[in-house]
């Protein structure tokens, strides 16, 4: 893997990745973060939720310094009001898992098992997620 990089600065590139995806095809729908307030529009309309979350650490080098191998996944909720079409829904399921499927997207940070999960009736709105495994090294 190339040269190693800080939690915060992985984090930072696994959202701005998905916020280009998320550009991409729904430029008017807010997108939201789990450090900052996430409630549900007051109206009903298409929006998202972007989530990372650490999972664990390995030793991938021996060394003085050591090499550490992070892992992490993002989640990705999207809710689109009951009644509109699925065709948002899936057309920005897509966006995310093709932007997450695309190898060295990152340049340091390697995904994997990235899919779409249809959740359904969530209240007043449909919700798809999707989520993705995520590898990077750091000393």
């Amino acid at each position: 893997m190339p040269a190693t990089i800080t939690l915060a600065q992985a984090r930072d590139s696994v959202l701005a990745l998905v916020r280009a995806a998320w550009l991409t095809v729904a430029p008017a729908a807010p997108l939201v973060y789990d450090n900052v307030d996430s409630s549900a529009p007051a109206v009903p309309t298409t929006f998202g939720r972007a989530t990372v979350r650490w999972v664990g650490s390995s030793r991938a080098a021996l060394g003085p310094n050591g090499l550490w191998r992070r892992e992490g996944l993002v989640f990705v909720q999207i809710f689109v009001p009951h009644g509109s079409t699925t065709v948002t829904v899936d057309s920005i399921a897509e966006a995310l898992v093709r932007a997450l499927e695309n190898p060295g997207a990152t340049g340091n940070i390697w995904f994997r098992d990235a899919g779409p999960s249809d959740i359904g009736s969530d209240g007043v709105y449909h919700q798809c997620n999707v989520v993705a495994s995520f590898i990077f090294d750091t000393i």
